[in-house]
């Protein structure tokens, strides 16, 4: 699912503090089938260390041990992890941030009912390995560490 925008300067309204970009173009509507016009507004927001570590990215995906095929993906990127699962029709989403106020993380948003793994993707010790595998809490699916930078 391939979008085609184009990056232009954002005029609007903005009480982020920082400098945002529009863009604007078209891609294909998963439900209609159909290509569709879109806009989003991005903010370049630079990556901060997180507590004692240098900048890091863990890419953890999810996979199925059951006949239920969940798709899912936990991405953290230096002071921000999302996290988002869906199996069958049961939809969870999470975001993290890192309080260096506190030096602690905190979920910040929650939608849904399951359990991701976005503490142990904030947390990254040792047993954050390349290629690590983690069960779900009920077992019915598998957690991959699918890509892993420290810095």
């Amino acid at each position: 699912m391939n979008d085609e925008g184009l990056m232009t300067n954002y005029e609007g309204e903005n009480t982020y503090g920082e400098e945002l970009e529009l863009e604007t173009g078209n891609m294909l509507n998963p439900i209609t089938g159909q290509k569709q016009d879109y806009e989003e507004v991005w903010a370049d927001i630079p990556q901060e260390a997180a507590g004692h570590e240098r900048q890091i990215c863990v890419v953890l995906i999810a996979e199925s041990t059951a006949k239920r095929e969940p798709t899912g993906m936990v991405v953290r990127i230096g002071q921000y992890c999302q996290g988002v699962l869906r199996v069958g029709d049961n939809f969870v989403v999470e975001r993290w941030q890192w309080v260096a106020k506190v030096q602690t993380w905190k979920r910040v948003v929650r939608i849904g009912n399951g359990e991701l793994p976005c503490a142990l993707a904030c947390n990254s010790g040792p047993e954050l390995t390349l290629g690590a595998q983690f069960q779900s809490d009920k077992g019915d699916f598998h957690w991959k560490v699918e890509e892993l930078i420290r810095g």
